[in-house]
């Protein structure tokens, strides 16, 4: 969990998951990631919309195969069918970079909504 200017308005932070790293390529596939063409274990990722079902043209469900350019990371938020992230407004630059999340301060896991990240 990273914690990082938001792309499209630095002045806002946003904290999502790093997905990826410089030089690797992400790919979405009926809702499952993959990272140089390996499907990640994600027992963190929650797929909660009843309305976003596996096959549709959303990136939440497909996302075609993209390689991460040098200086950057491919970010993306756990609830997967509700987050606005580098799926949409692409990678972020190391240079948004404020650091790593270190605990967490208020949580909805556990009840209706699922995680806030």
């Amino acid at each position: 969990m990273i914690v990082f200017q938001y792309p499209p308005d630095p002045s806002k932070d946003y904290i999502k998951r790093c997905i990826a790293t410089e030089g690797q390529t992400i790919e979405v596939r009926d809702k499952d990631v993959y990272v140089d063409g390996q499907k990640l274990a994600e027992p963190y990722a929650q797929h909660i919309d009843p309305n976003a079902r596996a096959g549709g043209p959303r990136p939440a469900r497909q996302h075609a195969a993209f390689t991460v350019p040098p200086g950057y990371l491919f970010m993306m938020g756990d609830n997967r069918d509700n987050s606005y992230d580098s799926r949409f407004w692409g990678p972020v630059a190391m240079d948004f970079v404020k650091g790593r999340a270190m605990f967490i301060y208020y949580s909805t896991a556990g009840t209706r909504g699922g995680t806030t990240c």
